[in-house]
């Protein structure tokens, strides 16, 4: 029995690996809704986005953002595929108005590719976001 439940496992692991996400660059391409949570010497912050994102990783000048005080912003960016069985990538978001960049050091896409999570640094502080595919 013990041999059995151990080739059970092995299959089910196999199967769920053979059945993961594996992105391409192309999967980020779209109109994405983000919503991020900053800290830095100046206190918290949150912001809402609204991204246009090509097959290419451009974030075009379509996109802009806006923060808890209400004040908005164009943003420009790049973001890149890291690592596609594991749906990881990175990039960045300039804002157009404060001439801030951020940088995505780490996010994941999930397996459906219509959300994606991460971390990232700005001169001063850190953010995490989230972020969902609308279409």
């Amino acid at each position: 029995m013990p041999k059995l439940l151990t080739a059970v496992v092995c299959s089910l692991m196999l199967l769920a690996g053979s059945a993961g996400a594996n992105c391409i660059q192309g999967n980020l391409a779209g109109f994405w809704k983000l919503y991020a949570a900053s800290s830095s010497g100046g206190g918290v912050a949150w912001y809402k986005c609204s991204l246009h994102m090509t097959a290419a990783g451009a974030i075009t000048a379509a996109s802009s953002c806006q923060n808890n005080f209400g004040q908005s912003t164009p943003v420009t960016g790049r973001v890149s595929l890291a690592n596609g069985p594991n749906c990881t990538f990175g990039g960045s978001i300039h804002q157009t108005y404060t001439n801030i960049t951020d940088s995505v050091t780490e996010a994941t896409m999930s397996i459906d590719k219509r959300s994606a999570s991460g971390v990232g640094v700005f001169s001063g502080g850190a953010f995490i976001f989230t972020m969902v595919k609308v279409r």
